[in-house]
């Protein structure tokens, strides 16, 4: 388990998707194909965004993958790079201003 805070709720016979750091040095959350849009109810989405800003200040990248897409989750937004088994080639910019912080993604084709 990532946080060992996120309690019960979070196990993945529950929320029906796994967490796991890969070894590409990206951070997955895996869907359970059943269940596509399990991880976009709460307390998972807001959970996971909260999560995506703690990785990306470690230059971590977090992709949900469910059986049709690949998405690329920040704090404030959730971008498909592509299919399920595609690897894409995307670049995550980070701004600062006025002490917030905010993340956009970009796909390069």
């Amino acid at each position: 388990m990532v946080d060992p805070n996120l309690g019960p709720a979070w196990k993945p016979d529950i929320c029906k998707f796994v967490m796991n750091y890969q070894p590409n040095g990206t951070f997955a959350v895996s869907v359970d194909p059943g269940h596509r849009t399990a991880w976009k109810r709460e307390p998972y989405y807001s959970g996971l965004k909260r999560i995506s800003g703690q990785l990306l200040e470690q230059g971590i990248a977090m992709f949900v993958e469910d059986s049709v897409n690949k998405i690329i989750v920040t704090p404030n937004e959730d971008v498909i790079a592509g299919g399920a088994n595609d690897v894409p080639n995307y670049e995550i910019l980070r701004d600062v201003r006025a002490g917030v912080t905010s993340y956009r993604v970009k796909i390069e084709s």
